[in-house]
């Protein structure tokens, strides 16, 4: 975050990966595919500031890594995503933060 404790770009797409898993998964039948979530990522990255490698450089992967998201069904190369407890703890952080 920014010193006065708004949003950095990357962290604004944090919380649209986020924020759309939350929005699918309060149960595990609703997950979302692994491919689905990269696009509506994608897709909210492209109307905001159009096309950038640098913003769209963040991992979903990297989500997984840091525990945030994990795999509900492992069906080959598109998995089924769900929000982990400490997601949600990120998520509910970054929806109470400033935007610039």
């Amino acid at each position: 975050m920014y010193p006065d404790n708004t949003l950095t770009p990357r962290e604004a797409i944090r919380l649209c990966a986020l924020g759309t898993l939350a929005q699918m998964t309060p149960s595990q039948e609703d997950a979302l595919p692994y491919d689905d979530l990269v696009s509506a990522v994608r897709n909210f990255v492209s109307r905001i500031t159009g096309p950038s490698l640098e913003l769209m450089g963040e991992s979903i992967e990297l989500l997984r890594y840091e525990g945030l998201v994990e795999s509900y069904s492992a069906e080959g190369l598109n998995p089924t995503l769900k929000l982990t407890k400490t997601g949600r703890e990120t998520l509910q952080i970054l929806l109470n933060t400033n935007l610039r």
